[in-house]
């Protein structure tokens, strides 16, 4: 259930309110440029099913040839390094499952880099947040 507070909507459960948000990047193994619209299109609707078994939802999504990112909410009941490994071995079997092996020889079932770049966002700054806890009390 969603409350609106000021121009934030806000996430509600029985006992907290939160807006929970990350920007993800995902990139392609060896940043190879193996991203055709095709499988940028079945990426995005395969990792929005992936999030919702995660009470998650990706709020926006693009990429390139080479990379994704995506714009994504999640409750606090959710342990972020769980959804994010689902997200990238969930859709790599989807993706090479549907269109075949990228990659040859021990990287055949490859499809992301190890790596993944996770950024926490909100709708105030961090000196807009500063300011407001250095002025609590007064």
């Amino acid at each position: 259930m969603r409350k609106r507070i000021g121009n934030l909507d806000f996430d509600r459960a029985s006992h907290c309110v939160y807006h929970l948000a990350v920007h993800v990047v995902f990139c392609t193994k060896f940043r190879r440029h193996t991203l055709t619209s095709e499988k940028r299109d079945f990426i995005k609707s395969s990792m929005a099913q992936i999030a919702l078994a995660y009470n998650s939802e990706i709020m926006e999504w693009n990429g390139e040839d080479d990379h994704v990112h995506m714009l994504l909410r999640y409750p606090p009941t959710v342990v972020l390094s769980d959804l994010i490994g689902a997200l990238k071995s969930k859709s790599a079997s989807a993706i090479l499952d549907r269109f075949g092996p990228v990659y040859h020889g021990k990287h055949a079932r490859t499809f992301w880099s190890s790596g993944f770049f996770l950024c926490s966002v909100g709708g105030a700054t961090l000196e807009i947040l500063k300011a407001y806890i250095e002025n609590q009390g007064r």
